[in-house]
């Protein structure tokens, strides 16, 4: 997994308006594992799941949206905010 899917997990969140901390207890992974995924430790397939369980969302979604994320932050157009509603 590249670096720059802890990034879009990260930006999505954000968007979302939810804390690490909820996440991380959310998810059940714990905010210190949480903080490290977001921080650059690619997350296991099992975590990648709930944590996009935890934001309301799923893994293909998320990848949907680190793509739409890549392509913005090319200078493309980018639909990225209806990923996250």
């Amino acid at each position: 997994m590249e670096p720059s899917f802890c990034i879009a997990i990260k930006t999505m969140r954000e968007r979302k308006g939810l804390l690490q901390k909820y996440v991380g207890w959310t998810s059940g992974l714990g905010p210190v594992r949480y903080n490290q995924i977001e921080n650059g430790k690619p997350p296991t397939d099992g975590e990648l799941a709930e944590i996009a369980r935890a934001m309301g969302t799923d893994p293909p979604s998320m990848a949907i949206f680190w793509g739409e994320l890549m392509r913005e932050n090319t200078g493309s157009t980018s639909k990225s905010n209806r990923l996250v509603s």
